[in-house]
């Protein structure tokens, strides 16, 4: 018996020496025009300029001993020259230029490795014979002028998987030429041929092909048995044709079938029940054809699409669909389809795209869309809607997408679109709509196409601008007519970009017109609060005129025997207390707090108050402490909403006073600001519109002593301040609303630049987390092939190949010593026993032939999600997505 390492071990050379090829470059010298690109594992050669075919020997002596994985030569002309140099080609492309001739056996050089051959667009136009290169797995020779395929041109080719004979002027085949190939071959494109008939004999029969491809020929009809016993068959397409009829029992036998496509007919019917039986199909393709009713297409467990379009159908029957529960996208657009009955549609959970465009339907009713609860595109455009009903859309609410252009629709009701939470996309454009009532959007609604309308721009209509500005609605598309008001007289013509702008204005600095809401607006923005939440709340609370109490009373006698009183409050400026109400008075010697205004610093005011007042003699302490424990009169401190102002944490004071008073009172005591020279510089407490809107971002309720005078100052004359003096909380506030900030800040100062507002705004550090490098799409190959994923590939086969390349130089010293033991002790066996006889030499296993290893590999070119085949062209006219 012969040891175990005299066959292992040329095997791990083997391995070994096929690691180390892989590794190997581009070649040294290429001719001119030539570009090597070299991956991990593969070298690929592309030759671009204008070849002759003398240059291919030049170019294949190139490559000497080097694997090329792919060889591609673009504009060969002239009559290919024999013979050719022997060269390493696994993948052989020719494509456009003019090849006059083809000799028989020219590339017999590169038949030991040679898998694939392309000859494209090169005008040829007769088939050469390939018999000997028998390694070969696929022929494409698409795109010529080949008229006729010999029998005798592909037989030998017993690996040929993938045959493409599509674009030529071939109208008929002999019956044989498939005859050594059938069994075996798994894609066969005849496209764009002149075949008037299903070539019958060569597919018959063909029991390991998956997909056929007979689109653009000049087929009438499919015949009884011409498509019958292909067991393996996935897609079928027969698109672009002139198949008037399919007989019953043309497609027998065809359990497999995943894609049927016969778009571009001139079909009118077809047996539903032959349908049925494909229960394995995904998709079916009946556009552009001459149906006038769907037909009966149910129980199909895995089918994913139809396609109806550009056909004559009238209507859409009820349960046209059922019994499809993987259903997801529908295309019946571009019919004569007047009515949709209710239920048409019913248990399609998972439909999410439903195109009918192009169509005569007249209105929208409930009930229409029942059943496809999880739509999300619907395609509605150019019918004749002139009306959608209440709650037509309640029974799908998740849609994203919707298109009702180019209908008649006149009005938009109220609610009309309120159950879509989630839409993305809505057209409403080249309608003739006049009136959009208010609500008719509930939630935001990010695009909505609104031009070639008849809108009238009256009170009605104020709602609508104000809704597109505050949600941030995308209303304006590049190369889009302006949307224009028809109406009324004054705003006839008027762009509603225009409206939106002044609207945008109005909403981000508003100036109202008399004087004392202005100064509301402005204090309540100073405090943090939201003036117009504010005053509406105001506005609709029913505050009691109280009659002057005598407590009111003692308290104005103190104040008008007491001599002028100034007091500082941070955040407001000098305030003259003599000028302020009794009631305002009365509200803070209880300890009541206004907002804005620290307690403490209150509290120091009030001190401060007290004592000047007793120094002046115009009160003594006793009638100071009276009024403080007198009670408070209820009906003027009646308190605001509670939700809108809460009282100071720990205070135990009474609520705070009517606030239009209050403020409207500290308004009048404001003092202006002394100038330089001891004159009044400006009017009291005029805020600019800008800094009130600075001003509305602050928290509600924030203390602003807390806020440098430095920054203040800025605000108050209309600057931007450096937002790095702010507090800390306040800082961390700002940058965490940033996207309320920013925009504010960028309108508070149109005239400043991006870098300006950014040296302004509080720096963040960035936090130092992981990432990954930047995907470099570049390292994506031609076939799809990743340069990283071949790198490590190629370094653990490299680690494998020296891994191996140890075991087996320890293989060959265990062997050398074990055949030196075995020599010895049959050398003494002989001299013991005097028998002449001769030990036999250890021979050393043949390494088997590179041929050998690739007949033994199985390979399956086709993918198992991706149909081969090229991509059905797409009719000038479709538009389905």
């Amino acid at each position: 018996m012969r040891p175990p390492g005299v066959f292992v071990l040329p095997l791990l050379l083997l391995f070994f020496l096929q690691g180390v090829c892989c590794l190997a470059g581009c070649p040294a010298q290429l001719p001119q025009g030539c570009l090597c690109q070299k991956g991990q594992s593969s070298v690929r050669v592309l030759c671009r300029d204008l070849i002759k075919s003398a240059q291919i020997a030049e170019i294949l002596t190139s490559l000497g001993a080097i694997r090329v994985d792919r060889l591609e030569l673009r504009n060969v002309s002239g009559a290919l020259e024999a013979p050719w140099p022997e060269a390493r080609v696994g993948k052989l492309h020719l494509v456009g230029g003019e090849i006059s001739d083809v000799p028989d056996g020219i590339f017999e050089s590169l038949g030991a490795e040679l898998t694939e051959l392309a000859i494209q667009n090169a005008s040829i136009k007769r088939f050469p014979t390939f018999g000997h290169l028998t390694q070969l797995t696929s022929l494409d020779l698409s795109g010529n002028l080949i008229e006729e395929v010999r029998e005798e041109a592909i037989a030998g080719l017993e690996r040929l998987r993938r045959l493409r004979l599509a674009d030529n002027r071939i109208c008929s085949m002999s019956t044989s030429v498939l005859t050594h190939s059938k069994t075996i071959i798994e894609l066969l494109d005849l496209s764009g041929n002149c075949f008037a008939t299903v070539p019958a004999q060569n597919l018959r029969n063909a029991v390991n092909l998956k997909f056929l491809d007979l689109s653009r020929n000049q087929v009438s009809a499919v015949n009884n048995f011409e498509l019958m016993n292909v067991p393996e068959l996935r897609e079928l397409r027969l698109d672009s044709n002139r198949i008037s009829s399919i007989s019953a029992m043309a497609l027998m036998n065809i359990p497999q079938l995943e894609v049927l496509n016969l778009r571009n007919n001139s079909l009118e019917s077809v047996d539903s029940i032959k349908l049925q039986a494909f229960t394995r199909l995904t998709s079916l393709d009946f556009g552009y054809n001459r149906f006038t009713r769907i037909p009966s297409i149910h129980d199909l467990s895995r089918l994913q699409r139809i396609r109806m379009d550009h056909n004559r159908l009238e209507a859409v029957s009820t349960l046209a669909f059922s019994a499809n529960p993987r259903l997801e996208s529908i295309d019946l657009s571009s019919n004569q389809i007047a009515s949709v009955s209710r239920n048409s549609f019913d248990s399609l959970d998972r439909l999410s795209v439903l195109q009918l465009a192009d169509n005569r339907i007249e209105s929208l009713y409930k009930g229409m869309f029942d059943g496809i609860r999880n739509l999300q595109q619907l395609s509605l455009k150019q019918n004749l809607i002139s009306s959608i009903d209440p709650n037509t859309f309640d029974s799908i609410r998740h849609l994203v997408l919707l298109d009702l252009s180019k209908n008649s629709l006149s009005q938009i009701a109220a609610g009309t679109f309120a159950p879509f939470k989630s839409l993305f996309w809505l057209d409403l454009s080249e309608n003739s709509i006049e009136h959009i009532e208010k609500d008719a959007f509930t939630f935001k609604v990010a695009n909505i196409l609104l031009h070639n309308n008849a809108l009238q721009c009256d009170e009605a209509f104020h709602w609508l601008p104000e809704y597109l500005v505050i949600n941030r609605v995308r209303t304006f598309l590049p190369l889009q007519p302006d949307i224009r008001c028809a109406g009324p007289e004054n705003l006839a013509n008027v762009r509603l970009k225009d409206v939106m702008i002044q609207v945008a204005n109005e909403t981000m600095a508003s100036a109202p017109s008399t004087p004392q809401p202005q100064l509301l607006n402005n204090l309540f923005g100073a405090l943090g609060i939201n003036p117009a939440v504010m005053q509406t709340a105001l506005q609709s609370s029913n505050l009691p005129t109280t009659p002057i109490s005598p407590q009111n009373v003692q308290i104005r006698q103190m104040m008008q025997a007491a001599p002028s009183m100034i007091v500082a409050v941070p955040g407001i400026g000098n305030v003259d207390i003599s000028k302020l109400s009794p009631d305002i008075i009365a509200y803070v010697l209880h300890g009541g707090q206004i907002p804005g205004i620290p307690k403490a610093t209150l509290d120091e005011i009030v001190a401060e108050y007290k004592q000047k007042m007793v120094n002046s003699g115009a009160v003594n302490p006793a009638t100071i402490q009276k009024l403080q424990n007198a009670p408070l009169n209820q009906g003027t401190l009646a308190s605001p909403p509670s939700a809108l102002i809460q009282p100071q944490p720990g205070s135990s004071a009474s609520p705070l006073p009517n606030v239009p008073n209050l403020l409207s009172q500290l308004n009048g005591a404001i003092l202006p600001t002394p100038g330089g020279n001891g004159t009044a510089a400006a009017p009291a407490f005029q805020i600019p519109p800008e800094a009130i809107s600075l001003m509305r971002i602050l928290p509600p309720g924030y203390d602003l002593s807390k806020i440098p005078v430095d920054v203040v100052n800025s605000i108050m004359k209309g600057q931007i301040p450096d937002f790095t003096a702010l507090p800390k909380d306040l800082q961390a506030y700002l940058m965490a609303n940033i996207d309320k900030f920013f925009p504010t800040l960028n309108n508070a100062a149109p005239n400043v630049t991006i870098e300006e507002l950014l040296a302004k705004l509080p720096t963040i550090e960035r936090p130092e987390v992981s990432t990954y490098a930047p995907y470099d799409i570049s390292k994506i190959g031609n076939d799809l092939i990743s340069d990283e994923d071949e790198g490590e590939s190629a370094r653990l086969r490299l680690y494998t190949a020296i891994g191996l390349g140890v075991v087996g130089v320890f293989s060959i010293a265990i062997l050398a010593i074990f055949c030196v033991s075995v020599r010895r002790r049959r050398s003494l066996q002989n001299l013991i026993f005097e028998v002449d006889t001769q030990v036999p030499e250890c021979k050393s296993m043949a390494a088997p032939t590179r041929s050998d290893q690739l007949a033994s590999l199985g390979h399956n070119p086709f993918s198992s999600h991706f149909s081969p085949l090229r991509p059905t062209p797409v009719h000038p006219q479709s538009r389905y997505p």
